[in-house]
């Protein structure tokens, strides 16, 4: 509704002040292609913000007249031409630049951003070579740019601490940087380096005035040590898909989040992990541990996610983790714990993933029993050798979406109270010794996706049952009687 001689202010996209002055204006996504006429946009003494994201633009024409816009964003256009220097010398007012999802190859800058920028996005560009350190000194995002070369290069080889004097974000994950790892200014609270070619740690990352709350180094090729200086102030640690052989930290008094997941560490879990009290998340699976799980662990009252899947732990798991009153997950699989289930883990919740140990005795009726608050979502306690009946109680679980028990020597008939469970997506009870007769209450599992009863002794037919007719016979065979 752009026409000449109507009320401007009333044209779709544009915002106006008390006044009549045209303070905004937007045009994302109305497939504008060729030049955007800045040169025009500039004659708008009032305006603030400009957006024409989504369009098809290629190049801007810019003239030197000055104006206070403030916020301007042209992401996800076609721009390749190298415009920054006169448009950040025009607009020394700008805040916030988004050139995100563009073409841009290159970045030439003689001058320096203005110092109320608040961020910059060039995000998903295809940005190479050295990058001028006048562009960071308040910048927030580098991501997905694809820039190649060692860190501090980028920089201009000037320290971190020195580029950044007051940046609180930083975040250049998915690009190419190799060699060592930063020391971080201290103003700064969350640093992102994950998916990179890093691969020689720093102990001093974090200096002893740091404010770093949030380390991501996730997916580098860092190797050796894990990072052992007294990061005070650091509540998210994630590392995981190193090559890092430990021994692990331990002075992480502000520590929530933990990932260590996919390394090399190896030797036992120290006990001093409990020192870490304030920790949610741990995440150890994936590595080379072994020696037992320490009872000490049992201190972390807050800890609500417990992963040490795929190691190779040993002995019984400890009772005392019943006590962890938070805890929701609990994921052991794929190690060599022994002996039966400890009666303290009775109040476990939400995932309940034990498979492929050397656990025994048979499965304790209280598994089944569903808490006050939520039953288990998941139940894996396959690749064991776990005994007895198939618990009548498991049919309580009214959350369950997952029951794997196969690769036991389970005997018996499989309950009819499994029919109960509603939100049942994944049943898997093969390679046992379970007899009888398929109960027909398994047809009223409206939601089951998978189902594997092969391998037993169960004898009869299959119940007459639209839900259970969709399963192919390799859910069936191996067994005679059938």
């Amino acid at each position: 509704n752009w026409k000449a001689g109507t009320d401007v202010c009333q044209w779709i996209g544009v915002s106006c002040s008390s006044v009549g002055g045209i303070t905004g204006i937007q045009l994302d996504s109305l497939s504008l292609w060729g030049l955007l006429p800045f040169s025009t946009i500039q004659a708008l003494p009032q305006l603030r913000t400009l957006s024409a994201s989504g369009n098809n633009f290629t190049a801007i024409k810019i003239s030197p007249q000055k104006c206070s816009l403030e916020v301007l964003n042209l992401s996800s256009n076609d721009f390749t031409s190298h415009f920054l220097d006169i448009l950040l010398v025009t607009y020394k007012d700008i805040r916030h630049l988004n050139l995100s999802h563009n073409k841009l190859r290159k970045i030439s800058l003689k001058g320096t951003i203005g110092h109320v920028m608040v961020s910059v996005d060039l995000s998903h560009n295809r940005i190479s070579g050295s990058i001028p350190a006048s562009i960071f000194t308040l910048c927030k995002s580098l991501s997905d740019n694809h820039v190649f070369g060692p860190f501090l290069s980028v920089f201009a080889n000037r320290s971190l601490a020195t580029v950044f004097k007051s940046l609180k974000v930083l975040q250049a994950d998915h690009n190419n940087f190799i060699g060592e790892l930063p020391t971080v200014p201290p103003s700064l609270k969350a640093l992102d380096l994950s998916c990179n070619l890093f691969s020689t740690g720093n102990p001093n990352i974090c200096p002893a005035r740091s404010s770093l709350k949030s380390l991501l180094l996730v997916y580098n090729r860092l190797h050796g040590r894990v990072l052992n200086s007294a990061m005070n102030c650091v509540e998210v640690l994630g590392i995981s898909i190193n090559s890092l052989a430990g021994p692990m930290c331990s002075r992480l008094p502000k520590l929530q989040h933990l990932l260590l997941w996919g390394n090399n560490l190896e030797g036992s879990i120290p006990a001093t992990i409990s020192n870490c009290s304030e920790l949610v998340t741990l995440n150890l699976s994936f590595n080379n541990l072994t020696g037992v799980i320490p009872q000490q662990i049992s201190r972390l009252k807050k800890l609500c996610l417990l992963f040490l899947s795929n190691n190779m732990i040993s002995g019984a798991i400890p009772g005392s983790i019943g006590s962890m009153l938070s805890l929701r997950s609990l994921l052991l699989g794929h190690n060599k714990l022994q002996d039966s289930l400890p009666s303290e883990l009775r109040n476990s919740n939400g995932l309940f993933l034990v498979n492929d140990n050397q656990l025994t005795g048979q499965i304790p009726s209280w598994i089944g029993r569903s808490s006050e608050v939520n039953s288990p979502l998941a139940i894996d306690l396959s690749h064991n050798s776990f005994t007895g009946t198939i618990p009548e109680e498991f049919g309580g679980m009214r959350d369950l979406n997952v029951l794997n028990l196969a690769h036991n020597l389970l005997t018996g008939a499989i309950p009819s109270t499994i029919g109960n469970l509603k939100n049942l997506e994944w049943l898997d009870l093969s390679q046992n010794w379970l007899e009888s007769h398929i109960p027909d209450s398994l047809g009223n599992l409206t939601f089951l996706k998978y189902l594997n009863i092969s391998h037993n002794k169960i004898l009869g037919r299959v119940p007459q049952s639209a839900q259970l007719a969709l399963f192919p016979v390799s859910s069936y065979e191996g067994n005679p009687g059938l």
